[in-house]
């Protein structure tokens, strides 16, 4: 027997599911017209009466955790994300990381040393600094 949220949730999967198509399109249509940072994460929370985000990260780490296939294609399309802010005569080749002097994750530098080594195979060049 399905339990309470399970049948709380049905239609609006149900909804999601059969409107796909729409929301896709209406993703890609407002991609067009505003620029994500390079790299995101959004927490959602199903309350089972109501879906909503509770966090919002600009810099998440994790890049340490991306499996081998996915770190191929990663350059690429960092250059690719680049190239928006880039014009004829104006060429992006330097970046610099913000890092944290000291931070509690343990995989925190980690991250940085794939993000560095990302950014370098997009044939930028990287520097790591802090503001402390």
């Amino acid at each position: 027997m399905k339990d309470t949220i399970s049948m709380l949730n049905e239609p609006l999967i149900s909804s999601i599911k059969k409107h796909s198509y729409d929301i896709s399109l209406w993703y890609e249509n407002h991609l067009k017209k505003i620029t994500l940072p390079l790299l995101s994460a959004i927490t959602i929370k199903n309350g089972g009466v109501k879906i909503s985000t509770s966090d919002c990260q600009l810099f998440p780490v994790g890049l340490n955790n991306l499996c081998k296939t996915d770190l191929k294609y990663i350059p690429t399309l960092i250059r690719e994300y680049f190239k928006r802010f880039e014009s004829a005569n104006k060429k992006i080749e330097k970046v610099m990381i913000l890092a944290n002097r000291e931070d509690s994750n343990p995989f925190y530098y980690e991250h940085l040393s794939v993000m560095e080594q990302l950014l370098k195979k997009s044939k930028l060049q990287v520097q790591i600094a802090t503001l402390e």
